[in-house]
C-alpha cells in the first residue's frame, strides 16, 4: 500500500478486492475520481473496510477502481489512523514495488478471470466403455416439488452455457443426483454410478502422488494458490462420449457436453488435461483443479506466475479469481498449510478428499 497524501480517498484495484477482500460487499461510492494527469478512474464501488493499527480499531470507507491502480492509503485514513511516521519510513520501498508488480501481473492476463465459461482448447475427453457393454436407461426419479424450480432454473444455465444440450433420444440415461446449495440453488449430476460407471474403462492416467507434490514445493518461500472456475466442466467431451453421460430429469433428457462430476474416470482425466497444460514449468504442482506455484524470492515467484497464467490464458480456462490467493508466505493446500518452514497438517485434510472424489 502506497501513501498518497495528495490523494483524497483510499483506494485498491479490482484484482485487490476480489483477492483479498472479497467477502466485503461492494457499496455504491459517491466519489469520481480523477489522476494527476487528469485521467477519469472508473470506480466500481466502496466497501467498509476493518482496520486495526496501533491496537486500535476502525471501519474506513476504501473506494474500488477497475484498471491497473496501485493501493493508495489517502487523507481520509490519514486523519484517522495518527500514523507513526518514524516507523512507516522505515518500510522498504521494495515492498510495494512487489505488491505493484503483481497487480501489474494480475491486470496482464485479466481475460482469465472473465465470469463467463472457459473451454479448454485442443484436448477432450474420452469416455470408453467394455466391448460388449449394453446400453442402461434409467426413467427420472421423482423430484420433491420445492426442487422443481431450482432443478430447472440449473439445467436452463446449464443450456445456456453449453454444458448440456436436449435431446429427443438416448439409449443410455442416468437419473439425476440434486444437491441444494447455501443459496437457495441446486447442483445437478448424473447418477452414474447406476448407469456407465458399471461398463466404464479404467483411465490409465494416474493421480499425482501428493509426497512427490509436496517434494516439489521444497525451498520455495512464496506461494500462489489458483482455482479454476467449473473445474471438469472447462473440458469438452468427444463426440462418441456424449451418449453415455445423458441424463433423465422431470423436463426430459439431458446430453453433456462437457465432462461431468460422477463420472468415475474424470478426475483422471481432468488431471491429464491438466499436466498437459503445465508441462515444462517448474514449481509448479497440479491436483486436479487446485495448481499451486512457488519460488524462492518475489521476483523468481511472481515470473512463474506470469508463466502459468500464461498458460492458463492460452488453453482458454477460466480462473475463479475469488478462491485464489497470491504472493503470500503461506497457505492451505490438500489438507496442509505450506510455508517456507515446510508442511503443517490441518483439521480439513481428511474430509477434503471426500470433496476432491466426489465433487461435492
Amino acid at each position: 500500500m502506497l501513501l498518497d497524501t495528495g490523494a483524497s480517498v483510499s483506494l485498491i484495484s479490482e484484482f485487490v478486492y476480489k483477492n483479498c477482500l472479497g467477502g466485503i460487499a461492494l457499496q455504491n461510492s459517491p466519489s469520481h475520481l480523477t489522476s494527476y494527469t487528469g485521467e477519469k478512474i472508473p470506480v466500481l464501488g466502496q466497501i467498509q473496510a476493518p482496520v486495526t493499527y496501533e491496537g486500535q480499531s476502525f471501519i474506513l470507507p476504501l473506494v474500488v477502481v477497475k484498471g491497473d491502480r496501485p493501493t493508495l492509503l489517502g487523507r481520509n485514513w490519514l486523519k484517522h489512523l495518527k500514523l507513526n511516521w518514524a516507523k512507516i519510513f522505515t518500510i522498504k520501498q521494495t515492498e510495494a514495488t512487489f505488491h505493484k508488480n503483481l497487480e501489474q501481473v494480475l491486470s496482464k492476463h485479466d481475460s482469465l478471470f472473465k465470469e463467463d465459461f472457459g473451454s479448454i482448447k485442443g484436448l477432450k475427453a474420452t469416455i470408453t466403455v467394455t466391448s460388449g457393454a449394453k446400453p442402461i436407461f434409467h426413467k427420472p426419479r421423482p423430484l420433491p416439488y420445492a426442487l422443481k424450480e431450482p432443478v430447472e432454473k440449473e439445467l436452463e444455465r446449464m443450456e445456456h452455457y453449453g454444458i448440456v444440450s436436449r435431446v429427443k433420444y438416448s439409449s443410455w440415461a442416468a437419473p439425476i443426483v440434486v444437491v441444494p446449495k447455501k443459496d437457495k440453488t441446486s447442483r445437478l449430476c448424473g447418477d452414474y454410478k447406476v448407469t456407465v460407471n458399471r461398463c466404464i474403462e479404467p483411465e490409465p492416467y494416474p493421480l499425482p502422488n501428493v509426497e512427490d507434490l509436496f517434494a516439489t514445493l521444497a525451498g520455495g518461500k512464496y506461494f500462489s494458490k489458483i482455482d479454476l472456475s467449473n473445474a471438469y466442466q472447462q473440458l469438452e467431451l468427444d463426440p462418441d462420449s456424449k451418449t453415455f453421460l445423458t441424463i433423465n430429469t422431470h423436463k426430459g433428457l439431458f446430453q453433456y457436453q462437457r465432462l461431468p462430476f460422477g463420472v468415475s474416470t474424470a478426475p483422471a482425466i481432468f488431471q491429464h488435461a491438466m499436466d498437459q497444460i503445465l508441462q515444462g514449468i517448474d514449481h509448479v504442482v497440479c491436483f486436479l483443479d487446485d495448481i499451486l506455484i512457488t519460488g524462492s524470492s518475489v521476483e523468481e515467484h511472481l515470473a512463474l506466475l506470469d508463466k502459468v497464467l500464461s498458460k492458463l490464458k492460452a488453453s482458454g480456462v477460466r480462473v475463479k479469481l475469488s478462491k485464489c490467493h497470491f504472493l503470500q508466505e503461506s497457505v492451505e493446500y490438500l489438507g496442509y498449510r505450506i510455508d517456507a518452514q515446510g508442511l503443517h497438517p490441518t483439521e480439513t485434510k481428511l474430509s477434503l478428499w471426500k470433496e476432491v472424489f466426489t465433487g461435492h
